[in-house]
C-alpha cells in the first residue's frame, strides 16, 4: 500500500515537500525584499535622488575645497548605536524628549487659526525642538551644556580670495536662523548652524553647507578648531551635514514621520559635541588668564580670517553698499 503525498499536508499532518519548497522560496523573497528595503532606506539617508529646492550649487565643495565622503564612511559619523546596556538611560532620555516635542507640536497645530498655514509654523516647530533639546541637555547636566549658547538669526560676512595668484577677492555673506556657539562669537566658535525653509520642502542643503564652509574656512585658516555641523530643515525633512577638521563633508537625510527618534538622537549628539568643545575652550582660556600678568585679563578675541557675525537688527539701518563704511566698522557681537 502506498501513501499518497499531497501538496499541503501528509497523513501525519506535516507539510508536504512542495509546501516546504514554497515556504522556503517565500522566506528567501521576504529576506531579499527586506535587504532591498534597507538598502533603499540607506541610500535615501545618504541623499541619493535628492534634489535641492533652492540653488542647486554643486560648486560649493569645489569653491571651499571640500571633499565629499558621504558614500565612503557615513555610518561612522551618523550611525546611532543603542544596543549596549550603557545606552539604556540615553534611549529613555531621547524617547521622553521625542514625546515632549511631539505633544508640543500637536498642541501648536490644534491651536492654529484657520488663517495660519503650516508654513507659518515651521519657525516655531524648529525652535521648540532645538530649545527643548538644549533644556534637556542642561537638565541632565551633560558636560559643558551650561556653556553652549543657542541664538536666533545671525548674519555672517567674510572676505574670500577665490584666486590667490591673481588676488581676486569677494565678500561672502549669508544668514542662518539658529546658531549654537561653543565659545566667543567673535572667534566664530560655532558648533552648529540651522537653516530653516520658508515653506515646506524648501530647505536648501547647499545653502546650509555654504554657511558651514564659510565658518570652517575662516577658523581653519587661523589654526582653530574648525569642525562644524549643520541642519537644513522644514521641520518635516531634516538634512544633517558635517565638516571635519580635514575639510571633508558628509550628509544624512531624515524624515520626522519615519526617523523622529534618530533626529532627536542626532541633535543631542551634536549638543554633546558642542558641550565638550565648550569645556575644552573654557579650560584653555582659563589657562591663558592664569598666565597673564594680572591673572585676569585675556586677549580680546579677533574675528578669524576677517569673518564676522552680526545680529540681524544691527544691519537694518546700515548702508552696506556705500564705500565709506566697510563691514569692519559695524559693531560685531
Amino acid at each position: 500500500m502506498t501513501i499518497a503525498m499531497t501538496n499541503s499536508k501528509n497523513s501525519c499532518g506535516l507539510p508536504g515537500p512542495q509546501s516546504l519548497c514554497a515556504l522556503i522560496r517565500h522566506r528567501k523573497k521576504s529576506k531579499l525584499s527586506e535587504r532591498q528595503a534597507e538598502e533603499a532606506e540607506r541610500l535615501r539617508k545618504l541623499g541619493y535622488g535628492h534634489k535641492d529646492p533652492g540653488p542647486d550649487d554643486h560648486n560649493v565643495p569645489y569653491f571651499y575645497r571640500l571633499v565629499d565622503i558621504t558614500g565612503i564612511q557615513p555610518e561612522k559619523i551618523w550611525k546611532v548605536r543603542m544596543r549596549d546596556w550603557r545606552s539604556f538611560g540615553r534611549r529613555y532620555m531621547y524617547e521622553r524628549l521625542m514625546g515632549n516635542i511631539t505633544r508640543k507640536w500637536t498642541s501648536l497645530e490644534s491651536n492654529m487659526k484657520d488663517t495660519i498655514t503650516f508654513d507659518n509654523l515651521i519657525p516655531a516647530r524648529v525652535t521648540i525642538l532645538l530649545q527643548n533639546a538644549v533644556n534637556e541637555a542642561r537638565a541632565r547636566k551633560l558636560r559643558g551644556s551650561d556653556l553652549i549658547n543657542l541664538t536666533s538669526k545671525r548674519i555672517f560676512k567674510m572676505p574670500f580670495t577665490s584666486n590667490e595668484l591673481l588676488g581676486d577677492s569677494l565678500e561672502v555673506e549669508g544668514k542662518v536662523h539658529n546658531v549654537v556657539f561653543s565659545g566667543p562669537s567673535k572667534e566664530l566658535d560655532v558648533a552648529l548652524v540651522v537653516l530653516r525653509g520658508r515653506r515646506r520642502g524648501k530647505a536648501s542643503f547647499w545653502t546650509c553647507l555654504r554657511m558651514m564652509a564659510m565658518i570652517h574656512h575662516a577658523r581653519k585658516k587661523e589654526g582653530m578648531e574648525c569642525e562644524i555641523y549643520g541642519i537644513a530643515t522644514d521641520s518635516i525633512k531634516w538634512q544633517f551635514a558635517h565638516i571635519d577638521g580635514g575639510s571633508r563633508y558628509s550628509c544624512w537625510f531624515l524624515e520626522w514621520e519615519k526617523h523622529r527618534f534618530e533626529i532627536v538622537a542626532q541633535v543631542m549628539k551634536i549638543l554633546r559635541y558642542a558641550g565638550a568643545r565648550a569645556t575644552a575652550g573654557a579650560a584653555v582660556r582659563a589657562a591663558i588668564a592664569a598666565r597673564s600678568p594680572d591673572g585676569t585679563r585675556i586677549r580680546e578675541p579677533s574675528p578669524p580670517a576677517g569673518c564676522r557675525v552680526y545680529r540681524e537688527d544691527e544691519l537694518i539701518y546700515s548702508d552696506l553698499g556705500s564705500s565709506d563704511r566697510s563691514c569692519s566698522e559695524l559693531r560685531c557681537i
